[in-house]
């Protein structure tokens, strides 16, 4: 691990952000942040049915 960090490689980053666009990040922690909420949601429901 300490060796990856310690070797820059500009090739994968520039990968990485063409897999990873701006856009599909934004959709993908809005997706994530929608599902905790949920979550969340839930979980009060079952303590105010207890």
């Amino acid at each position: 691990k300490h060796y990856h960090c310690s070797v820059p490689s500009p090739r994968t980053q520039n990968e990485n952000e063409a897999i990873w666009p701006d856009e599909t990040i934004k959709i993908f922690r809005e997706a994530v942040h929608d599902t905790v909420v949920e979550i969340h949601f839930a979980n009060s429901e079952e303590g105010t049915e207890q």
